[in-house]
């Protein structure tokens, strides 16, 4: 009987621990990266699981905490950054005693993860800028959703990286669930096999942020399509690869939804509240100069409409219409087209769109193939 009793024992013992084991195993923390870039070649940076963080590492204007739980994407631990609102800028400088050597790379990305836990619930626009050994940098930024874990990633090097497209940035080259961070400024030609620093940050925050960071690598790039910036722009002006509410299919569609929109604002008359010009006209008053100016108001800076009222301005600042020849990628042999009047005094941002003569279409050539392949539907011209 003594054996049998044990033999029981033993065997819940078995069973107990399996279920211990089994729990322990699916509570372990599951990575959070996107695993899009999991079979890629890649060069770990930071991944945060030391005793303390690394001393390459160096706060600005802000308390860095290694963590766990919440945020830790792969391994145990992540590192928590806590931003005061009081700083025009804050953040960590990651700067190795000597430069990252990423000559094994061919074409290769940034890419790390992150966690918004800012406990108002506010996005936060982050900032990174990798330098090489030579000093030479872009800034890329992105806003971060609250509460949610996700991966960033910008191409350091790549097939279109430093290539002269006409765009300000790149589309986004690969279908996966990270976010691309945008290039704030111009591309430019840097080359990033040696990374002497990496600094993220954010700027002019108006409260508190808090943010967990893990696992700052370098990744090889995938493949890229081959029409990746073929036909990507519609004869409307639209993403013709993507679809989406209201996209326009037809000019009786268009015309449709202007007049549709030209009533609704007859019908609905000036907003409430507002001035001639959109001023805030409950607001208070100011001179009214017949001009639109800056004036601070009780020490803060306000733009002023025309007659006087404060408002806020948010959107396109002009649409340069002037120097928009070769937006197509075709230009013309004719240079009539570049002439400028030596006595005229009107900034390129205030002249109208030049006008093109049949002397000047005539001489129409593809100056620009890769750009000229975007579009759809263009005039024959």
């Amino acid at each position: 009987m003594k054996n049998k009793s044990a033999l029981k024992i033993t065997g819940i013992q078995i069973i107990l621990f399996g279920l211990l084991v089994f729990g322990i195993y699916s509570c372990a923390p599951k990575s959070q990266s996107d695993p899009f870039w999991d079979g890629q070649n890649q060069q770990m940076v930071l991944d945060f699981e030391g005793e303390a963080v690394p001393a390459t590492v160096k706060g600005i204007n802000a308390k860095m905490e290694l963590v766990s739980g919440k945020g830790v994407t792969q391994g145990t631990q992540a590192l928590k950054l806590s931003f005061p609102g009081d700083h025009t800028e804050a953040g960590i400088m990651i700067k190795p005693e000597t430069p990252i050597d990423a000559s094994q790379f061919k074409h290769f990305c940034l890419v790390f993860d992150a966690t918004n836990i800012t406990d108002d619930g506010s996005s936060m626009q982050v900032f990174v800028v990798a330098k090489n050994e030579k000093g030479h940098s872009v800034r890329r930024s992105t806003v971060m959703p609250i509460g949610k874990t996700k991966t960033f990633y910008f191409e350091l090097s790549g097939e279109y990286a430093n290539k002269e497209t006409g765009l300000r940035d790149d589309p986004i080259p690969w279908d996966n669930q990270s976010t691309q961070m945008r290039i704030n400024g111009l591309k430019a030609k840097i080359d990033y096999s040696k990374i002497a620093a990496i600094k993220f940050y954010v700027s002019h925050i108006v409260s508190d942020r808090t943010v967990i960071i893990d696992n700052f690598r370098l990744v090889e790039s995938p493949p890229i399509a081959e029409d990746y910036l073929v036909g990507i722009i519609d004869k409307y002006g639209q993403a013709a690869k993507n679809d989406f509410k209201d996209k326009i299919t037809s000019d009786e569609q268009l015309k449709a939804l202007a007049d549709a929109e030209l009533k609704q604002l007859a019908d609905e008359g000036t907003m409430a509240g507002r001035s001639k010009f959109g001023g805030w006209a409950d607001g208070p008053k100011l001179e009214g100069t017949g001009y639109f100016r800056a004036e601070k108001v009780d020490g803060r800076w306000a733009l002023v409409d025309p007659e006087g009222y404060l408002f806020f301005s948010t959107g396109l600042a002009n649409v340069r219409m002037a120097n928009t020849t070769s937006f197509t990628g075709i230009d013309f042999k004719n240079d009539k087209v570049r002439y400028r009047d030596p006595e005229d005094v009107t900034p390129e941002d205030s002249r109208g769109m030049v006008k093109l003569d049949e002397d000047v279409t005539s001489t129409a050539y593809n100056a620009y193939p890769d750009r000229n392949k975007m579009f759809l539907g263009l005039p024959s011209y």
